[in-house]
């Protein structure tokens, strides 16, 4: 069995990490929420694209499904 340092040592820091949220918007907040991830989100992405913490981010509008659980995904 390996151990936590095991397991972090192999890990190639130089990959890339892809982070998504999964975003479900409550009935009647669409505009609200489009805007906060527009003017709040977007403009902390910026920031950080400029300090080179990330290499870039993608907010995606999601069609509903027959589930219906998200409505953005956020990258």
């Amino acid at each position: 069995m390996s151990t936590l340092k095991d397991r972090l040592d192999r890990i190639d820091l130089y990959s890339p990490i892809v982070l998504m949220d999964f975003v479900k918007i409550k009935e009647g907040k669409k505009a609200e929420a489009l805007y906060f991830y527009e003017n709040n989100w977007k403009l902390y992405r910026e920031i950080a694209i400029k300090k080179n913490v990330i290499e870039s981010y993608q907010v995606m509008k999601v069609a509903p499904d027959s589930l219906n659980n998200f409505d953005l995904i956020l990258i």
